[in-house]
């Protein structure tokens, strides 16, 4: 239940930040590999980090 919860708190965050964006600007959504990791996964944070670094440096045009 908690993690449900908090992925809908995610979820809604992410649209608000999304819907309030310049629309002039350009919107890159990368979306990394997680399936091994959890919501409630915070103390690893950096691994999660690591692995959207990885595909930024993949994507820059």
């Amino acid at each position: 239940m908690f993690e449900k919860s908090l992925r809908i708190l995610i979820y809604n965050q992410t649209k608000q930040s999304i819907n309030n964006l310049d629309k002039n600007k350009r919107l890159i959504l990368l979306e990394p590999d997680t399936k091994k990791y959890k919501t409630y996964h915070f103390h690893k944070y950096k691994e999660i980090k690591e692995c959207g670094k990885g595909l930024l440096m993949q994507n820059l045009p």
